[in-house]
């Protein structure tokens, strides 16, 4: 895919979304070694809306804290800096982009799929002891980002290639490189540059669907491309059309794992994703 072409489509689009400027901020004094707790709370607590979803999600079964939170000062002590970065952009995402009334592609079931794909790869960092568990879960709420630019700022052109997979029996990604010249990974990647945001995250967006293409950040893009496909072969969510990709064996080999490996593990991953169905407090 060209840049020329993916610059040409994007300059047809005047108003893509910015992340809130809540998020904005609380990034900015994140990147200060000398922010507080008492700080970020602060922050999170200006937007009332934000603060309720993060009270929900951080005494959900996702997080598994024992006793009841209520303040958003100890929800930063408990769950950490890194992690309230990565939990208020996954929900400053979400508010981003406005459900729409595409008859083909459904909002809810997309938000489904792109959080089960996250909480596959945060289990297999887990299993695998990769201390990036949280960012692999954000990695994976975000990876098809570029979608949701097409639905909601694109929507004939997307109607037009998800009508293509579905009556090809394709993938949306082969569609849009037909219809557009370009894809939602690349467009994805577009805006998360733009949004000026972590480059690992970029990277899990840009490069999901081919982990062997390697720049900085390999194993947390070999975790979101496996969560994405077996997300999508357990059918939770549905991410535009109905096939299963194969792994890329060069994400096997990156995560030290084998087939049977995997196959062993499914029914964990099936139960902690059960365990989590709280989680979608993100959508609701």
């Amino acid at each position: 895919m060209s840049q020329e072409n993916l610059t040409r489509l994007l300059q047809t689009i005047a108003d893509l979304p910015t992340l809130p400027t809540v998020y904005m901020r609380l990034n900015r004094l994140l990147q200060s070694p000398n922010s507080s707790a008492s700080e970020i709370a602060k922050i999170i607590e200006s937007d009332q809306a934000l603060s309720s979803k993060v009270l929900r999600l951080v005494n959900s079964s996702f997080f598994g804290f024992s006793r009841q939170v209520t303040q958003i000062s100890h929800a930063v002590v408990l769950l950490g800096f890194n992690t309230v970065r990565n939990t208020v952009l996954s929900i400053s995402v979400f508010e981003s982009f406005k459900t729409t009334s595409n008859h083909i592609f459904d909002r809810r079931q997309f938000w489904l799929h792109s959080i089960a794909t996250g909480l596959i790869a945060r289990a297999l960092a887990r299993k695998l002891n990769i201390e990036q568990d949280e960012e692999a879960f954000s990695g994976g709420i975000l990876h098809d980002l570029g979608k949701l630019v097409l639905d909601q700022f694109l929507p004939q052109q997307f109607t037009q290639i998800l009508d293509m997979a579905r009556e090809q029996n394709c993938s949306l990604l082969e569609a849009e490189r037909i219809i557009l010249g370009t894809d939602h990974t690349e467009i994805g990647e577009y805006l998360m540059e733009r949004w000026n945001l972590p480059h690992m995250l970029v990277e899990m967006v840009a490069l999901h669907h081919t982990p062997s293409v390697m720049r900085s950040h390999p194993t947390l893009v070999s975790l979101v491309h496996i969560g994405d496909a077996l997300a999508r072969r357990l059918k939770l969510g549905f991410g535009g059309d109905h096939l299963v990709p194969d792994i890329d064996p060069f994400a096997l080999e990156e995560l030290s794992l084998t087939p049977d490996m995997l196959e062993n593990m499914l029914d964990d991953i099936r139960e902690q994703i059960h365990q989590s169905d709280d989680i979608l407090a993100l959508v609701n």
